[in-house]
């Protein structure tokens, strides 16, 4: 059963492309994920192996203990992994199926087996294996390697039978080198946590009027927060820097070390601190040393999720920011902002959402809700636990937000906010604006308006794709970010630094 089932997860991730996995997008070509051809396996599976599930579940959990991994046994696995990695990087296929097993050729019959292809013509030519680690896992020895290419790597993993024959392979978390343009200085930031995180500096061409740190939103993103051929942060640094301002921006830690994170059992347990606080002040410690950038000009910008937590950067790095740019933002918890987001799917209807799935929608939203409720009194062990995930979202996490309020944070920092919040936002709604206005204390150099005729992204937008859709359609299409949004920044920073 187990053993089938990572054979079908391996062997459709492979043939179908390199960045799918069976659980999520891990690329920037938002590719669909295998997970219903997957279930449709192991559906039919236990329907004939119902009886002998338990005996299965036994001999699994034997094999696991008799898998041990030795330096022999290492060395023979990496070997392994290096002659299956060269023959599919040298398309030499029919050499590459007399190292596999007969399940795993059975599985791949027919099939396109150029995953370098693809890779090939993103990262550019394949180099070599950069590291290899080893483990055991449902009776099976994986090797996880990742690959080096000219412009960047991708991950990769070998599933080996318990006679050390290849039974799958997985190719995921394609990172695309990012590379210096003109006024860019690539950067790393060091925060002092052990995950060093790479960041870029872009200078204008004229004399600094201040400095600017950017921080993206949720997720595990890059610099640029790459999405399909949507570079927003990368357009928002471009487009400041042309008004005359020094922009750093940086990988999230989830982005740059997802796999590791995951590897120690902290992907699910990661809080705000680790995924951007700590980085994002080290980056205005950075930007005050930078020379040319006057370190009394600085400010903070935040979308999205990031947005409502920038005094507690500012407050992180010393208080060395003299004000607070929020794009797209919203003093709403993420999880409370994830069942209106659902509510709004709901609402829109769906080509793909009949009345059994809509119905199944809304008992989500209550029984997420109930969670919800119940999340501050939880102990570690119950957060731990992915059925006690509002929304999906790590118990951990959101119980850490909690102990966050936005409202409080910045009437407490007492420092002037920018705020704009557009018009055909489907993530965070131009609603949520209303928020901002009756909770923040009026302070003389606020500015806090709705942007018309834009998107979450802040780029232009008509309002007419469904929020469902939002990922695979609209956000897919590169734009700058509108220009109104880009002038008002400049005007309130030089009004406030005059």
């Amino acid at each position: 059963m187990k053993r089938l089932f990572l054979i079908a997860v391996l062997a459709v991730t492979m043939t179908f492309s390199a960045c799918k996995t069976d659980d999520k997008k891990v690329d920037d070509k938002k590719i669909e994920t295998t997970e219903n051809t997957t279930e449709d396996t192991t559906a039919n599976d236990e329907k004939e192996d119902n009886k002998d599930e338990e005996e299965n579940k036994d001999d699994t959990e034997e094999k696991v203990e008799e898998l041990e991994l030795d330096e022999e046994k290492k060395k023979t696995l990496e070997e392994n992994t290096k002659t299956l990695t060269e023959l599919l990087a040298k398309r030499d296929f029919d050499k590459f199926k007399e190292n596999i097993s007969e399940e795993f050729k059975k599985a791949t019959e027919g099939q396109d087996l150029d995953v370098f292809k693809m890779l090939e013509e993103e990262l550019g030519a394949y180099k070599e294996i950069t590291k290899t680690e080893f483990e055991t896992q449902h009776g099976y020895y994986l090797t996880d390697s990742t690959l080096q290419f000219e412009k960047g790597t991708v991950d990769q993993t070998i599933a080996y039978n318990s006679e050390m024959v290849a039974d799958g392979i997985n190719f995921l978390n394609m990172k695309k080198d990012i590379i210096p343009e003109e006024g860019e200085k690539a950067i790393t930031l060091d925060a002092g946590t052990g995950y060093p995180v790479k960041g870029m500096i872009k200078m204008p061409k004229g004399e600094v009027k201040a400095g600017i740190v950017i921080v993206d939103g949720s997720g595990p993103n890059d610099m640029n927060m790459t999405l399909g051929e949507n570079k927003m942060m990368k357009h928002l640094s471009d487009q400041l820097a042309e008004k005359g301002f020094a922009v750093l921006r940086f990988n999230k830690r989830t982005y740059e070390y997802g796999k590791e994170l995951a590897k120690i059992g902290m992907q699910n347990k990661t809080l705000i601190k680790d995924e951007f606080i700590d980085d994002a002040a080290e980056g205005l410690k950075t930007l005050a040393k930078e020379e040319g950038v006057p370190a009394d000009k600085l400010f903070i910008l935040g979308h999205s999720q990031s947005g409502s937590y920038l005094p507690v950067i500012n407050e992180t790095a010393g208080n060395l920011a003299k004000g607070y740019i929020i794009l797209s933002g919203t003093p709403t918890n993420i999880a409370e902002l994830s069942k209106k987001q659902l509510e709004a799917v709901i609402a829109e209807g769906s080509e793909n959402a009949d009345e059994e799935q809509t119905k199944m929608m809304k008992d989500n939203i209550k029984t997420n809700d109930e969670i919800l409720s119940k999340i501050e009194t939880m102990s570690e062990e119950e957060l731990n636990n992915p059925q006690n995930y509002p929304y999906g979202i790590p118990g951990v996490y959101v119980k850490d937000l909690l102990r966050y309020d936005p409202i409080k944070l910045y009437n407490d920092s007492k420092l002037p906010v920018f705020i704009r919040n557009a018009e055909f936002d489907k993530q965070v709604p131009v609603s949520e604006i209303e928020l901002w206005k009756n909770g923040l204390d009026k302070k003389e150099n606020d500015s806090i308006e709705e942007v018309k005729g834009a998107n979450h992204m802040m780029q232009p937008s008509d309002g007419k794709t469904k929020l469902a859709n939002l990922i695979t359609d609209e956000y897919q299409k590169d734009a700058p970010i509108v220009s109104s949004v880009i002038d008002d920044i400049s005007t309130w920073i030089e009004k406030i630094t005059k």
